[in-house]
């Protein structure tokens, strides 16, 4: 088992600091008792649909407890969610903002593109602040968690705060004695709290959210039960335990962390106290009969364990979805591209045996030239501006992704990189620089475009005798990199690069007309383009 590895800020109006424990053994065969409730709430709501029960969490605690349950269970919510959303013209609610939230979290567990379902965006009503704020801290803890889950931008603005403004409500409705209340000024409530933690979880470095989440920490465990357990309204229940579960995984605190063990219990002890094998999780330990609600918080808690456990991404990190899934989902509603703008002219590409594919990519405004008239066919290409041309040849969302020291929030590129780098369609030159005003090489370029053809679920070239036999027909085959192998001879086996030159060039650095060249082979190899 792994040591705990997160640091958090000391709280200094506390004077003191926490000291983290070992990680120990649970003492549960969580994996069996994942794969039972899964069992028991697909047996009880054989057909899932559009809900906050028997629906979105549901599908959350299914897809990130990676159970065993068919893609067509995840077709049926689908399809309930799209016929709700067309019904009511892609209102969910005009009150209730927290239905698009739990809605994304759904959508983005199981590899879907919350910004269009049936032709309507879900992302934009988190950017309401007014509405989204209007259900109070509930609304704004999940439109924060929604957000974040996959690094999430509002598709008509490409510049925001709105993340900051919901951490800032948040942390001004703060109680002194660390807990959260789901009315301004109330009393503070385990459940509401843990909920909080969750969505301040990703902000814990900045030293102000660092503090509020110590004194929370703090108030829960000051509310931990003899048992491990928690109350909410003077009741241990078991949605208590599972929020408190979900906010400790996600932070990176141990549940058997010296401050969440009462009397030897910890909060997983308590959980188990309410299940019952075959009958999935009671509400309370006097309740009676089946209890949904209780059970598939139980199984996304017990998910958030478990992914804590196996050191794989929190509960509501979901960017790992889309690496293991190669957005196919996403790329799955691409159609053949509209032309944008019709009376591009270049006056420097007459000529070029490329100039077709550089005005039908310019029309779509994929690539774009050097001013209104001027492309400069000839210069070199940078990997910011490759990176771009990448993201949009394929609609794909911008993103956040702070992983490059390089690229920075206010560079133009920034959101076209860490859209391809979600997407899996990039790395660094090594794990803390992009070079994006490095010159982009004609094996780096190939290297690129395989990784969409693989979002696209175009087969890879992975037979090692099949990658030489296409590449030895060149002279220069021997000074293609190892890396970049495969990738060239993608490109010529489904003829995006023609075969009939004499050399491949793979470090010559790829002028713009032919990267045209390139992408507009792409495309058409999976006919997104024509004309």
């Amino acid at each position: 088992m792994r040591k705990i590895s997160v640091l958090f800020i000391a709280l200094c109006i506390a004077c003191c600091s926490y000291v983290y424990a070992d990680a120990g053994e649970l003492g549960y065969d969580i994996d069996s008792v994942i794969s039972d409730t899964a069992e028991y709430l697909t047996s009880v709501n054989d057909t899932p649909k559009y809900g906050a029960i028997g629906g979105e969490w549901l599908i959350v605690g299914l897809a990130r407890g990676n159970c065993e349950v068919s893609e067509k269970y995840f077709d049926e919510y689908y399809k309930s969610l799209s016929d709700y959303v067309s019904l009511n013209n892609g209102i969910l609610h005009t009150k209730k903002y927290t239905e698009y939230s739990r809605v994304v979290l759904a959508l983005t567990a199981i590899g879907k593109n919350p910004y269009d379902v049936m032709g309507y965006n879900l992302i934009n009503p988190l950017y309401e602040y007014d509405n989204v704020s209007l259900q109070g801290i509930n609304g704004t803890i999940f439109a924060l968690i929604a957000l974040d889950s996959n690094n999430y931008k509002q598709s008509t603005e490409s510049e925001t705060n709105i993340r900051q403004k919901y951490v800032e409500y948040i942390l001004e409705r703060q109680n002194a004695d660390g807990g959260f209340s789901l009315n301004d000024g109330g009393e503070s409530d385990t459940d509401v709290t843990a909920m909080a933690l969750q969505a301040l979880s990703g902000y814990k470095d900045n030293e102000r959210c660092g503090a509020a989440v110590n004194l929370a920490l703090r108030f829960l465990s000051d509310k931990q039960l003899a048992s491990g357990g928690f109350e909410s309204y003077n009741t241990e229940n078991c949605e208590s335990c599972c929020q408190v579960i979900v906010a400790l995984s996600t932070l990176g605190v141990d549940i058997n962390d010296y401050r969440f063990v009462k009397n030897g219990n910890s909060a997983l002890d308590a959980l188990m106290q309410f299940y019952s094998k075959g009958e999935g999780f009671k509400h309370t330990t006097l309740s009676s009969g089946e209890n949904n609600m209780a059970s598939e918080q139980a199984l996304y808690a017990l998910a958030a364990v478990k992914r804590y456990y196996e050191d794989k991404n929190s509960l509501y990190n979901m960017t790992d979805v889309i690496a293991d899934n190669s957005v196919e989902d996403i790329i799955s509603t691409l159609k053949p591209m509209p032309v944008i703008v019709d009376n591009i002219v270049f006056g420097d590409t007459a000529g070029n045996e490329y100039e077709s594919e550089i005005l039908a990519l310019a029309k779509r405004s994929i690539i774009n030239g050097k001013s209104e008239n001027i492309f400069d066919p000839y210069a070199t290409m940078t990997r910011a501006e490759f990176a771009a041309i990448t993201v949009k040849a394929l609609e794909l969302p911008m993103s956040a992704a702070d992983v490059f020291e390089d690229v920075q929030r206010n560079d133009w590129h920034y959101g076209y990189i860490s859209a391809a780098y979600n997407a899996g369609i990039i790395k660094g030159v090594s794990e803390t620089e992009f070079d994006p005003n490095g010159t982009i090489t004609r094996e780096q370029a190939a290297v690129m475009i395989e990784r969409c053809g693989l979002l696209c679920g175009k087969p890879s070239v992975i037979n090692d005798n099949e990658v030489n036999n296409i590449l030895a027909q060149f002279d220069d085959y021997k000074s293609v990199s190892n890396w970049a192998a495969s990738s060239l001879a993608f490109f010529y086996k489904y003829n995006i690069l023609s075969q009939d030159v004499l050399n491949i060039e793979p470090q010559t650095m790829v002028m713009r007309c032919e990267v045209a060249h390139m992408v507009y082979g792409f495309l058409k190899s999976l006919n997104l383009i024509s004309g």
